[in-house]
């Protein structure tokens, strides 16, 4: 296989693992597992960390989307203020094949819903989980020519977001730290 069309399959299998996320085997390092989930009622507290953390997951797709659009003029440094850990190294990379490769994305995916799927605010990792239905119909790979790459999902898919915020309680310091990997689904 040409050496761009590796680069252009590997560059295809990380879009698709940033788009397409879903529900997955939890991961053993931030999760723990329990017979029955309990039903409690939220905290004032948490009602504001799941409001903090889910603008920021809005913040995340606004920034993102900006810096994979205009990949040339764009350093790796954009995503710093929305992403840490894994998934800031994980776009830094997805930028810098763009730029390589001399792609982009256009359009904009859509938010259209996000569900708490867990919270943690026991004082020692302050870290909530989000899964986010996103139409992303509008968003899409493309070459110097505007040539679309690759497919484009027919259905709005639930994506699985995983925030941190290690200044917990400063609200504006919530950002994205893990992806789940696995099967999309629908929503």
């Amino acid at each position: 296989m040409p050496n761009r069309a590796r680069r252009l399959a590997a560059l295809l299998g990380v879009a698709a693992l940033a788009l397409t996320a879903g529900c997955t085997s939890p991961d053993p390092k931030t999760e723990t597992t329990s017979p029955a989930p309990e039903v409690s009622t939220p905290s004032a507290d948490e009602d504001q960390a799941i409001a903090d953390a889910t603008a920021a997951l809005h913040r995340f797709y606004e920034v993102r989307d900006q810096c994979l659009a205009d990949p040339p003029n764009v350093d790796a440094a954009c995503f710093d203020s929305v992403a840490v850990d894994q998934v800031r190294t994980d776009y830094q990379t997805t930028l810098e094949n763009l730029q390589r490769d001399r792609l982009h994305y256009e359009g904009q995916p859509e938010v259209l819903s996000v569900d708490v799927v867990w919270v943690n605010l026991d004082g020692s990792f302050e870290q909530i989980r989000l899964a986010a239905c996103v139409d992303q119909r509008g968003w899409r790979l493309v070459d110097e020519s505007g040539t679309q790459l690759g497919s484009v999902p027919t259905a709005s898919q639930r994506v699985v977001w995983q925030l941190i915020n290690y200044d917990y309680p400063e609200a504006d310091q919530w950002k994205v730290s893990y992806h789940p990997e696995g099967e999309s689904e629908s929503c």
